[in-house]
């Protein structure tokens, strides 16, 4: 399905997509879909256990979406073929300023997957509502304050000073190239079986072969240094309540707290997990849709439940009555 037919600044651009110029650089977005009437959706993507978080994990969600609707999946500053040197989320979150009218003359519909909901928030602190109509968040993070600390912590490794040296000189390839592989063969076996045809394998390796690139692996540990800022400054801005936001819970952390070290760890986790829970049944409107997996790639493993759920949200659906 995907040729490689376009070349900008030396990289070669998956069929679909464009590089956008933003206050944050150009920026990719990848569109398909493009002749479909209504209200587009736009994707947005946050990380998984490896850190990776790019539209890689749109490769099948997005292919679903655009049979009936027109979709943009967008690249942060330093993630796959957008330009670097890498920002933040709330930087990010000003960049959708300007692209999103660029992109589309109506309000859209947004899935924002895991912290890819701070870039959102970021976006309401300048423009309010401004051009997002509706927002599915899947396993956002939860901005209450118990949990800003415990996220910030996260960013510590990635904050030290020897880091550009190691990345730049290649100590960080083995593990990039594990990473890679590991993430590949996690994404086709959560394709597998009838969606396996519809899964872009094509745009998929694209996206995976920039993973190596050293400058863009030490643009995104500089992004994730910014990480307890951008938490902080999202948590700072309050969800609009005329935007229409459902979420979807998995219990991904679910491993985690079974994996602690101690009964002190597991308390720390399990607090985190609750939080996250209250945080999103805190949202305006109150629709929280609880999923059992425990797999945290749900744009991969429930892509067509995700597609079914943005499709009603767009339509003026209800909260599905189960999760009120």
């Amino acid at each position: 399905m995907l040729l490689l037919v376009a070349a900008l600044g030396g990289s070669v651009l998956p069929q679909g997509s464009a590089l956008v110029p933003t206050q944050d650089g150009a920026l990719h977005v990848r569109t398909l879909g493009a002749e479909r009437p209504g209200p587009a959706v736009v994707l947005l993507s946050g990380p998984t256990e490896s850190w990776h978080s790019d539209t890689a994990w749109f490769a099948l969600l997005q292919a679903l979406l655009a049979d009936s609707v027109r979709t943009h999946a967008i690249d942060r500053a330093g993630q796959a073929f957008s330009d670097g040197p890498s920002g933040s989320y709330a930087s990010f979150g000003r960049a959708l300023s300007s692209l999103l009218p660029s992109l589309e003359r109506e309000p859209v519909f947004v899935i924002a997957f895991a912290s890819a909901n701070l870039a959102l928030h970021g976006y309401f602190a300048g423009n309010g509502p401004g051009a997002i109509a509706g927002a599915l968040l899947v396993d956002p993070d939860a901005l209450s304050p118990g949990l800003l600390d415990f996220y910030a912590e996260q960013a510590v490794p990635f904050q030290s000073e020897a880091l550009p040296d190691f990345v730049l000189s290649g100590g960080y390839d083995a593990r990039a190239a594990e990473h890679r592989a590991n993430d590949r063969a996690r994404v086709l076996r959560l394709a597998d079986g009838p969606l396996s045809a519809r899964l872009d394998a094509s745009y998929l390796d694209a996206v995976l072969g920039t993973r190596s690139e050293r400058q863009r692996i030490l643009w995104r540990f500089q992004e994730i240094a910014h990480y307890g800022s951008d938490v902080r400054a999202a948590a700072a801005v309050p969800w609009p309540v005329s935007v229409p936001v459902w979420s979807f819970d998995t219990d991904f952390e679910r491993a985690a707290i079974e994996a602690a070290a101690g009964p002190e760890e597991r308390a720390t986790l399990s607090a985190w997990r609750q939080g996250a829970s209250d945080w999103m049944d805190g949202l305006p409107g109150s629709c929280r849709i609880v999923s059992t997996s425990t797999e945290h790639l749900a744009v991969i493993a429930q892509a067509p439940r995700l597609r079914d759920l943005i499709l009603a949200l767009r339509a003026g659906a209800p909260c599905p009555a189960a999760t009120r």
